[in-house]
């Protein structure tokens, strides 16, 4: 899943088998995904399995909401 900023300069992405969300500064003219940043969405000591799953923005664009499966 994705999701874009309303600027339409930058996405999220949440990778579903990594446990990660990655931010994306978007080219609209271009087409193209520059990846910036990625981050787990999983603590540090966690060690059981799971999988990220949707993500969101918050209707103002400044927190970007990922939920995980097994793990919460």
């Amino acid at each position: 899943h994705i999701a874009f900023h309303e600027n339409n300069r930058w996405c999220y992405g949440v990778n579903e088998k990594d446990y990660s969300v990655t931010f994306y500064e978007f080219d609209a003219k271009q087409g193209k995904l520059t990846p910036r940043q990625i981050l787990p969405t999983l603590p540090d000591t966690y060690t059981g399995d799971g999988w990220a799953s949707g993500i969101v923005l918050s209707p103002d664009g400044k927190h970007v909401v990922v939920s995980n499966r097994k793990h919460d």
